[in-house]
């Protein structure tokens, strides 16, 4: 689908879904060496 088909609600939309996505892999990545850590 052309960026340019999207609506400024469909754009927010989809940026706040890849903004959490980016949140949500920083910390598992993150968060699985903290993990093991504690863990050992």
């Amino acid at each position: 689908m052309p960026a340019s088909t999207l609506t400024p609600y469909e754009l927010f939309v989809f940026v706040l879904a890849y903004k959490s996505d980016v949140f949500f892999l920083k910390s598992v990545v993150v968060g699985l060496p903290t993990k093991k850590l504690y863990a050992g």
